[in-house]
Protein backbone atom coordinates (compact mmCIF):
# COMPACT_ATOMS: atom_id res chain seq x y z
CA UNK A 1 0.00 0.00 0.00
CA UNK A 2 2.73 2.47 0.91
CA UNK A 3 4.61 1.69 -2.30
CA UNK A 4 1.46 2.47 -4.35
CA UNK A 5 1.06 5.82 -2.59
CA UNK A 6 4.68 6.72 -3.35
CA UNK A 7 4.22 5.72 -6.99
CA UNK A 8 1.07 7.82 -7.30
CA UNK A 9 2.83 10.77 -5.71
CA UNK A 10 5.76 10.41 -8.11
CA UNK A 11 3.48 10.27 -11.16
CA UNK A 12 1.52 13.32 -9.98
CA UNK A 13 4.72 15.26 -9.27
CA UNK A 14 6.08 14.37 -12.71
CA UNK A 15 2.85 15.49 -14.40
CA UNK A 16 2.91 18.79 -12.52
CA UNK A 17 6.53 19.31 -13.52
CA UNK A 18 5.56 18.89 -17.19
CA UNK A 19 3.08 21.78 -16.81
CA UNK A 20 6.03 24.14 -17.06
CA UNK A 21 6.19 23.60 -20.84
CA UNK A 22 2.73 24.96 -21.76
CA UNK A 23 3.11 27.60 -19.04
CA UNK A 24 6.30 28.97 -20.62
CA UNK A 25 4.86 28.74 -24.14
CA UNK A 26 1.79 30.70 -23.02
CA UNK A 27 3.79 33.38 -21.24
CA UNK A 28 6.24 33.80 -24.12
CA UNK A 29 3.37 34.21 -26.58
CA UNK A 30 1.77 36.94 -24.48
CA UNK A 31 -1.05 34.87 -23.00
CA UNK A 32 -2.13 34.33 -19.43
CA UNK A 33 -0.59 31.01 -18.43
CA UNK A 34 -3.37 30.12 -15.98
CA UNK A 35 -6.05 30.59 -18.67
CA UNK A 36 -4.14 28.47 -21.17
CA UNK A 37 -3.51 25.69 -18.64
CA UNK A 38 -7.20 25.72 -17.71
CA UNK A 39 -8.24 25.47 -21.37
CA UNK A 40 -5.81 22.59 -21.91
CA UNK A 41 -7.19 20.70 -18.91
CA UNK A 42 -10.77 21.31 -20.10
CA UNK A 43 -9.97 20.08 -23.62
CA UNK A 44 -8.19 17.02 -22.30
CA UNK A 45 -11.12 16.23 -19.97
CA UNK A 46 -13.40 16.23 -23.04
CA UNK A 47 -11.13 13.66 -24.69
CA UNK A 48 -9.29 16.07 -26.97
CA UNK A 49 -5.84 14.74 -26.12
CA UNK A 50 -4.19 16.11 -29.26
CA UNK A 51 -4.44 19.79 -28.32
CA UNK A 52 -1.67 22.07 -27.23
CA UNK A 53 -0.80 25.73 -26.77
CA UNK A 54 -1.61 27.99 -29.71
CA UNK A 55 1.39 30.32 -29.77
CA UNK A 56 0.01 32.25 -32.74
CA UNK A 57 -2.84 33.80 -30.76
CA UNK A 58 -2.88 37.54 -31.23
CA UNK A 59 -6.24 38.34 -29.73
CA UNK A 60 -9.36 38.56 -31.82
CA UNK A 61 -11.08 35.78 -29.92
CA UNK A 62 -8.82 32.99 -31.17
CA UNK A 63 -8.49 29.96 -28.94
CA UNK A 64 -5.43 29.55 -26.76
CA UNK A 65 -5.41 25.83 -27.58
CA UNK A 66 -5.11 24.27 -31.00
CA UNK A 67 -5.30 20.77 -32.45
CA UNK A 68 -1.73 19.61 -32.87
CA UNK A 69 -2.82 17.25 -35.64
CA UNK A 70 -3.68 20.24 -37.85
CA UNK A 71 -0.95 22.61 -36.74
CA UNK A 72 1.96 23.83 -38.84
CA UNK A 73 4.38 22.13 -36.45
CA UNK A 74 2.92 18.69 -37.06
CA UNK A 75 2.87 19.30 -40.81
CA UNK A 76 6.58 20.11 -40.57
CA UNK A 77 7.34 17.07 -38.43
CA UNK A 78 5.44 14.82 -40.85
CA UNK A 79 7.37 16.20 -43.82
CA UNK A 80 4.54 18.11 -45.52
CA UNK A 81 6.34 20.48 -47.93
CA UNK A 82 3.55 23.05 -47.70
CA UNK A 83 3.84 23.57 -43.95
CA UNK A 84 5.71 26.85 -44.29
CA UNK A 85 3.44 28.32 -46.97
CA UNK A 86 0.52 29.05 -44.70
CA UNK A 87 0.17 32.82 -44.54
CA UNK A 88 3.36 33.49 -46.49
CA UNK A 89 3.85 34.77 -50.02
CA UNK A 90 7.02 32.80 -50.75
Amino acid sequence: MIRLVHTQYAVKAFAEALEVVPRILAENSGQTALDVISQLYAAHEKGNINVGVNIEVSGGGRSAVVSLLRSSLMMYVNGDPGWWCEGHDG
